[in-house]
């Protein structure tokens, strides 16, 4: 809670303009579970279902101590949910699992994202250009009283999607500051998305 309004600096606040988005209030404008575009080399496609369940499942299994049979589980759920829908969510994640016995120990691991859903995947509109712009602007997104897990897990997809939106970004020289507070709590596997951004 150290970037919190009222543990800001006045030296800070006086000289620049802050913008707090408090995620309690207002809901993320991502989508975790939206079909990216990819580049090789010169070539661009769209992930596939699979591409965007592992993301998801990696992130999921990290931040929320997954065994094996359990990340399997998932993997395979959210390949049948994606499969039935083109507007897939926690939500919907949650009511596919949440009554059905077999996903007890899977529903209990991942019930404080499932509870807590961040997102809003309404908003397509949302652009990360808004918070990268010349004016100055020091942009906090505060996750204050979401539970650990799911304030590391969200961390995990906000870098995913601006990893993907600086990939993808026409101006490839552009340099995208972001500081992460506790950044050692999250994943440093070769294909998490602080790993991919340094290559």
């Amino acid at each position: 809670d150290s970037y919190l309004p009222d543990q800001l600096k006045k030296t800070l606040t006086d000289f620049t303009e802050i913008y707090q988005h408090i995620v309690k209030l207002n809901k993320l404008p991502i989508n975790p579970f939206k079909y990216n575009d990819i580049s090789i080399g010169t070539e661009t496609l769209k992930e596939t279902t699979s591409d965007v369940v592992s993301r998801v499942a990696e992130v999921l299994d990290f931040n929320f101590n997954l065994g094996v049979q359990q990340k399997s589980t998932l993997i395979k759920v959210m390949n049948e949910g994606m499969s039935a829908t083109s507007k897939y969510t926690f939500s919907t994640l949650k009511q596919q699992i949440q009554d059905d016995k077999d996903y007890a120990t899977l529903f209990g691991r991942l019930q404080p994202i499932l509870d807590n859903d961040p997102f809003d995947y309404s908003n397509q509109t949302f652009d990360w250009a808004s918070y990268f712009g010349q004016s100055g602007q020091i942009n906090i997104i505060q996750l204050t009283q979401y539970p650990d897990t799911v304030q590391k897990a969200i961390i995990e997809f906000l870098l995913w999607d601006l990893f993907n939106y600086s990939r993808m970004n026409s101006d490839k020289e552009l340099v995208y500051p972001v500081f992460l507070d506790e950044v050692q709590n999250l994943s440093f596997k070769p294909d998490s998305p602080i790993v991919k951004s340094k290559q």
